[in-house]
């Protein structure tokens, strides 16, 4: 504010379902090569994901997005 920038912000807020799919995609999406289970363990990887969630398939997140930003003028 002090720079001259008026302060805004919002937010959304919504559920995303995911499946076991979707949380090991994005788990292995986040992980690093050297992280990464060989090809040959991912499946096994998955079923301990759907085993540790007591069987169930899918899940749903809720999700906040905030943005917070500066706009310029007064």
């Amino acid at each position: 504010m002090r720079a001259g920038y008026r302060y805004a912000e919002t937010s959304v807020r919504y559920d995303a379902p995911l499946t076991v799919d979707d949380m090991v995609g994005g788990l292995f999406s986040a992980m690093s090569a050297e992280q990464l289970p060989p090809p040959e363990q991912r499946a096994a990887f998955a079923t301990d994901v759907r085993d540790a969630l007591g069987g169930v398939d899918a899940v749903t997140e809720r999700v906040i997005v905030r943005l917070q930003c500066g706009i310029a003028g007064s």
